[in-house]
Parts: C-alpha cells; structure tokens; sequence
C-alpha cells in the first residue's frame, strides 16, 4: 500500500502526556474538553492525530512581524 494511503497514526493519551510532559489525568482533561482535538474510535480511549498536538504545541498566531 502508498504512503498516500496508509492511515494516519493516532497517538494514545500517555503518548500525548508524555510529549507534552504532563500528567495523564491533565492531559485527559485537554482531550475531554475539547483543548487537544481527538477522537474516541470506540468509544473508550481518545486517540489524536500527530497534526492536532503540533497545532496545539505551536499555535499560529495573527499579527506577528
């Protein structure tokens, strides 16, 4: 299979925490509230595409010169 095919890897919330450096119980916190988008693909842990984190971790900004 491409490249260009292939699924995307979703990282798990320990994944998360851990390039964050933060804790799982805050890092879940994020990802319920909506702060990291994520999925829940059945419905039980969330999973986050390596785009969204980045997106979190370095946020564009408006205005900057």
């Amino acid at each position: 299979m491409p490249d260009s095919e292939r699924m995307p890897t979703l990282l798990t919330t320990a994944q998360v925490a851990e390039r964050l450096n933060l804790s799982i119980d805050y890092t879940r916190l994020l990802l319920r509230t909506g702060a990291i988008p994520s999925t829940r693909p059945g419905g039980r842990e969330y999973r986050v595409e390596p785009a969204d984190l980045e997106a979190y971790i370095h946020p564009q900004t408006e205005g900057d010169e």
